[in-house]
């Protein structure tokens, strides 16, 4: 008869659960060549405030509109801050932690490496518990469109 490690049972446990646990939070749907995976995806354009000058390597803080996708109609507010290391970058070369507010409805928080993709890590309102991507893609010298693949949503608004 065969004996039957512990050791070996619970390891195989463990690589199950954390494998359950991955494909169940959608940390697979952050795949550069997959489109975007969720129903509640959301796109909105981002206009910043003009910058003072160059785009320079250290501390910075951004802020500027949000505005519904393909239109002048404000939605809410932007604001980010964190450590720039490579301005050369189109969409940043950062590391950030970004606030938009979307207006009525809640707050999506995205941080980590901003370099035209980076995490969401939260939000409030109607936003919270929310989890997945954002994709940034500059549209113009100021501007760029945000796409939230929420791959992961809470319970609703407080």
């Amino acid at each position: 008869m065969e004996r039957i490690n512990r050791g070996q049972v619970l390891m195989t446990v463990i690589a199950a659960l954390a494998t359950t646990t991955v494909l169940s939070l959608g940390i697979v749907h952050a795949q550069a060549e997959k489109a975007v995976a969720s129903p509640w995806a959301m796109t909105v354009d981002l206009a910043l405030d003009p910058a003072a000058g160059v785009a320079t390597a250290g501390p910075f803080h951004a802020s500027g509109m949000l505005l519904r996708a393909g239109g002048a109609v404000p939605v809410g507010t932007f604001h980010s801050w964190g450590w720039r290391f490579d301005p050369t970058r189109a969409a940043g070369g950062s590391v950030a932690t970004s606030s938009f507010e979307i207006a009525g409805q809640g707050e999506i928080v995205v941080s980590g490496i901003e370099d035209g993709r980076a995490t969401i890590t939260g939000g409030t309102g109607n936003f919270r518990g929310v989890g997945g991507q954002a994709d940034m893609v500059a549209t113009g010298p100021n501007t760029l469109r945000v796409t939230f693949d929420i791959t992961r949503y809470g319970v609703g608004p407080n």
